[in-house]
């Protein structure tokens, strides 16, 4: 408030009049002079109880004494001079003193408008005309006005220091007050009605008339305390005269319509028909509708289950590039490694061991080509990718047969007849009608106990197959039987549970904001540990995911690299074979026919070619006194070329030169 000091007198004793200084007001007001309440009847001064002032701060000085005794000697009643007066009384002053040092008008101006001393109000001083404050204080009637804080300007704003008093605000209360508060529809409080639940407490648990405890009642009060202004409220159970609940959450939001309640808090779901008469703020849990089935262990001997890791066509492909890669080393290194030479058969089975022998990296096989090097290199890549794919693959699939659902969908259900429970007053009975099911062959069941006595005892039993249910009780009751049962099946969409208000209610846009909030921080974290458990206490809580086989679409790109690898390899030994092999074909085959030079060119290539051999095949064989060229010329399935002549004269060059001197 911005008023007289007379005014605001009168204005507060209205205001107790109408209940507007008791707790949960502020009232905060301008300029207070002390020594005027020593004028003001009991009454008001009762009435003023609470309001925080802020008031000019005029320091203590020898010169404001003086000055005082002077003014009370010439009055009739006792008074503090106050900070307007004294502002006054050093205006006139700093218009003197500019006086003296101006000749005309305008330089009076000029003079005035940057002054400065030191006054009755303390230091006095004009920056371009404005009077800068040397500060303010905080009084606080209680009782009587109190000086509770002070206010200093500083070059970034401002400094505040409190007394260590904390501010009485009105009615006596020391919690800051939250600012103006929205009027319940009927009464003083807000009403909020509360199911009365039996089963699943842990949600809404009544402990008494007015004693409401849960999950829905810790989120409803967080939320609350998130909104900008106070809002008070009570609960109110929905029960009847034998402590039960009082109708179903149908009746229990419609009686919100009639004007029973001014709101509903408890584990409502949010759905369309409930929408018609009443407004729901956001949701405040996860949404859907799910079913949980019992689960049995998975066919443990079943021999071929390795193969399921990987699709048919990823095998296909496997097996097509383990050969296509054999052949082509075998090509490269036929001709100058002994390794790969032999019978037919021999190296027929050599082509399909070193290829398959990569697999576990168990070749052991010396490659000679640096052509066969980098294609095996970027196979034995491809190879250890796959296996690891494999391995994690093999591994996923067994964690996840372990436990098999009994029952996939709700179609199986159907399909066989069985039976399927609900909870007892849910709005999940009409989704089960809605689905197909014969009401004669659902039943309704209240805890989490029965739900679990039913689905142990099967639907041919007395039982049922599944429980259908909202998700946020399924994860309660898999957190208690996790080892037992799992969620499956697809997930019908609601809202999830949320706060009732009537139509048109304004705390819905604040009430749905600080829901957000809520949900955001680390409030509703601690709510679920508290009611609902640790989320990761058990490992299959959630639906079972099933494991896939690896399909070739995965891997096709490292196909496609060591495929080009291959054979751009094989495509380079091929041209300079041809190219180092064209004179002897020349001179072998003549002008014969193309059938002719092809069968002298595959017996040239079944040739062994010592010259770009990096091991003599003799190294192995020869003897101390045999050279490499004698022994391979004496050899009975080796023809030399003209290539061997040079390897000849080099031997005996050796045998030669013994020494450099001999040379």
């Amino acid at each position: 408030m911005h008023l007289p000091h007379a005014l605001k007198v009168r204005l507060f004793s209205k205001a107790r009049q109408a209940g507007m200084m008791s707790a949960g007001y502020a009232w905060i007001t301008t300029y207070m002079p002390t020594s005027d309440f020593d004028f003001i009847d009991p009454p008001t001064i009762k009435a003023m109880q609470g309001v925080l002032a802020v008031t000019p701060y005029v320091p203590r000085s020898k010169a404001l004494d003086n000055f005082t005794a002077r003014w009370n000697a010439t009055s009739l009643v006792e008074t503090e001079p106050r900070a307007f007066g004294l502002w006054a009384y050093d205006t006139v002053w700093a218009l003197a003193m500019a006086a003296e040092k101006a000749k005309h008008g305008l330089a009076l101006l000029e003079a005035i408008k940057n002054i400065k001393f030191y006054g009755l109000s303390g230091y006095f001083r004009l920056i371009n005309g404005q009077l800068q404050p040397l500060g303010f204080q905080y009084i606080n009637v209680v009782g009587s006005p109190k000086e509770i804080g002070f206010w200093r300007p500083t070059r970034t704003g401002g400094n505040v220091t409190f007394y260590n008093r904390l501010v009485t605000w009105p009615g006596g209360s020391t919690a800051t007050p939250r600012g103006w508060e929205i009027p319940p529809m009927k009464g003083e409080k807000l009403r909020v009605g509360v199911p009365k639940r039996t089963g699943f407490d842990q949600f809404v648990r009544v402990n008494g008339k007015h004693n409401v405890t849960g999950y829905s009642i810790d989120v409803f009060n967080s939320v609350m305390a998130q909104l900008p202004y106070d809002m008070p409220y009570t609960f109110v159970v929905f029960e009847d005269s034998e402590g039960n609940i009082s109708g179903t959450y149908d009746d229990l939001t419609y009686h919100v319509y009639l004007n029973a309640y001014d709101a509903v808090v408890g584990d409502v779901t949010i759905i369309a028909n409930r929408s018609l008469y009443v407004d729901f703020t956001q949701p405040y849990t996860d949404s859907g509708v799910s079913m949980v089935v019992p689960v049995q262990r998975g066919e443990d001997g079943n021999s071929w289950r390795f193969l399921k890791p990987l699709s048919v066509d990823l095998w296909c492909a496997s097996m097509a590039l383990f050969v296509f890669t054999g052949i082509v080393v075998w090509v490269i290194e036929h001709r100058i490694n002994n390794e790969f030479r032999g019978t037919p058969v021999h190296q027929l089975g050599l082509i399909f061991y070193y290829s398959f022998s990569t697999l576990v990296f168990a070749h052991r096989e010396r490659l000679e080509s640096n052509l066969s090097k980098f294609a095996v290199f970027t196979w034995v890549f491809v190879v250890f990718v796959l296996n690891s794919n494999y391995t994690a693959s093999v591994t996923s699939m067994l964690t996840a047969q372990q436990l098999q659902p009994t029952v996939t969908d709700a179609a199986d259900l159907l399909k066989h007849g069985d039976f399927v429970g609900y909870q007892e007053g849910s709005f999940v009975l009409e989704l089960l009608k809605g689905l197909g099911f014969n009401k004669a062959k659902i039943k309704s069941y209240r805890t989490p106990d029965e739900y679990a006595e039913a689905l142990s005892r099967g639907s041919h039993n007395g039982g049922v197959a599944a429980i259908f249910d909202e998700i946020p009780y399924l994860r309660f009751f898999l957190r208690k039987y996790c080892d037992e049962y799992t969620m499956i099946g697809p997930t019908y969409r609601t809202d999830g549970f949320g706060f009732v208000f009537p139509k048109g209610s304004p705390l819905v846009a604040d009430v749905s904001r600080a829901i957000l909030n809520v949900r955001e921080g680390y409030w509703m974290v601690e709510i679920e540990k508290k009611w609902l458990g640790d989320q990761n206490s058990c490992l299959n809580h959630g639906s079972i995911s099933r494991s896939n086989s690896l399909s070739f679409a995965s891997f096709w790109g490292l196909f496609l690299i060591t495929g080009v690898t291959s054979t751009s390899a094989l495509i380079i030994y091929i041209i300079r074979f041809l190219y180092y092999s064209r004179y002897e074909l020349d001179a072998s085959a003549g002008e014969g026919s193309i059938l002719r030079k092809l069968v002298s060119l595959a017996k040239h290539f079944n040739q062994r070619d010592d010259f770009k051999s990096h091991r003599s095949a003799c190294t192995a064989t020869v003897m101390p006194t045999t050279s490499c060229a004698e022994t391979v010329q004496n050899s009975p399935d080796a023809r030399v070329s003209e290539s061997h002549s040079f390897n000849h004269l080099y031997e005996r060059f050796n045998q030669q030169a013994r020494s450099p001197r001999e040379i």
